[in-house]
């Protein structure tokens, strides 16, 4: 999705040259915004990944109880 986000940047960045540019401007911001959400989905898994298998080792449940 990211892809096809950035190659219809690139085909409203050559046909804006009647003046149009708050619009690429707008499928920028868009392309960047929608690669950001991706990263931080990827991030946020990972995080809960990591989270999960901590929680469930033994050495990071006896962690948990001992930091309560």
């Amino acid at each position: 999705m990211t892809a096809l986000s950035c190659s219809s940047v690139v085909l409203v960045a050559a046909r804006s040259r009647d003046g149009t540019i708050g619009f690429v401007v707008l499928i920028v911001a868009v392309a960047a915004a929608e690669v950001v959400a991706v990263m931080l989905l990827i991030g946020f898994s990972t995080l809960l990944r990591v989270w999960r298998t901590f929680t469930t080792s033994p050495v990071g449940s006896l962690l948990l109880i001992v930091l309560n």
